[in-house]
Parts: structure tokens; sequence; C-alpha cells
């Protein structure tokens, strides 16, 4: 190991004497410089695989990214559909496409004289019809505040609980296949027809084509719903 060391050193331009190695004079260095071979030029297999190389760099880090001056494609939201009459309107996914504004009561679910929170379960769904079967009853309304899906029409649900005198708005994303949107709040007194409403999305008209040759065209619209969460009941106070 000690023979390894020493010509190794000795190969990197110092001198050993016995266990020591001192650092030679410049001189001595450069004369040792110039007994070397010259250096040989890169032959052209080299520039050529070193030009490819970095070839391969740009492409990589350019990779992902669309040509200068072409847009991307827009997003399926962002195409109007123009269908030719309401039923054929196509309930896609839309980012922002519900807004809810909620302003509850000083006096939220009253009880023996105290304001207490609520939990609002919020159901988006492809019909109301099962909804509406749950809500016309107790037991239905029940089931409705387990913020589940309880039938294939739901989509979508959340669940969020409502403080007494709270304001506040949520924008949500309309899910894929949602026409319809359903709430039931969880008040102590569970009364039909009190605790629950239902509000569907809009379908929006326009005209498409040259006059006088146009028609109308029918595409999915957004919603936003106003509610006042009042003491014993659900109060709507606007839609559009």
């Amino acid at each position: 190991m000690r023979a390894v060391m020493k010509n190794f050193i000795q190969g990197c331009g110092f001198m050993v004497h016995g266990s020591r190695f001192t650092v030679p004079s410049a001189r001595s260095q450069f004369n040792a410089a110039r007994s070397l071979p010259p250096l040989r030029p890169s032959t052209p297999s080299l520039q050529l695989s070193a030009l490819f190389l970095l070839l391969l760099f740009f492409l990589s880090a350019c990779h992902g990214y669309p040509p200068p001056g072409k847009k991307p494609p827009p997003k399926p939201w962002e195409t109007l559909q123009n269908a030719a009459s309401p039923d054929q309107v196509k309930w896609t996914y839309l980012p922002g496409g519900l807004t809810l504004n909620l302003k509850a009561d000083k006096d939220l679910n009253l009880f023996e004289g105290f304001s207490h929170n609520i939990l609002l379960c919020t159901y988006q769904m492809s019909s109301p019809a099962a909804f509406q079967e749950l809500a016309a009853n107790l037991g239905g309304i029940r089931k409705l505040l387990e913020c589940a899906r309880f039938d294939q029409s739901v989509v979508h649900v959340e669940r969020r609980f409502i403080s007494p005198g709270q304001e506040s708005t949520f924008v949500l994303d309309r899910a894929e296949g949602a026409q319809h949107i359903g709430l039931a709040a969880g008040y102590n007194d569970l009364q039909p027809g009190l605790v629950t409403t239902l509000y569907s999305f809009p379908v929006v008209t326009g005209r498409d084509g040259w006059w006088p040759w146009s028609s109308d065209v029918y595409n999915p619209g957004t919603l936003t719903m106003d509610i006042l969460l009042g003491p014993n009941s659900i109060q709507r106070m606007g839609v559009e």
C-alpha cells in the first residue's frame, strides 16, 4: 500500500524523501510540463457526439411546451356546445359553475332559547326525483342529512357546518352530469318542506349563424343561489 501511495504522489509532481514529501520548485514543474506529450485535438467523431448530446439536452428542456406562437387546445368547458335543443345539452364539468351565498340568522337553529350550529348538505344530481321523494318525510330527511350518495342520480355531495350569524360565499365546481342542486339543513325541528330546497342549473339560450339564417342554440349555464338560513327553516332569497 505504501508503494502505491508513493507512486501516486510522485505522479502528481511531488518528491518523496523517506516518509515525507516536498513540493517541487516552479522551474522543475515547468520542465516537467514541457516534457509531456502535446494534447491531441478532438476528432470529428468526438465533436459530433458532443453536438448530439447538446441537442438532446435542449430537446428535453423544451419537451411539454407548445411551440412559440401556438396556443394550447381549449379546455372542454371553454368551448360552446351550441346544442340544437335543451334536451341535447351535455352537463359537463365546469370550474366555479356554482355559487352559494349563505346568510345565517343570529338565532339559527333556535332551541330552548339558544342558537346552534347547523349541518348543511349540498347535493349535485342528474335528476331531482329521488331527492324530492326523501325530502317529503321525516325518515327521508334524516337520510339526506347523512350527506352521502343515496341514489345513482347523486354525482357529488358536500357537507359543511354553518354558525349563527355567519355570512359566507362558497364557489363550487359544477360536477360532471349535475343538473340540479339539493340542500338539506339539519335543524333540531325537522319539518318537511322547511329544511330542504331544490334548484336547477339554467339552460342559456343564444343565436348562432348569420341573420336571417341564424337559429337558437343552447348551452349549460351557471347557477348562483342566495340562501337565508332562518331560525327554523331554509329561505330562498333569489336565484340567477
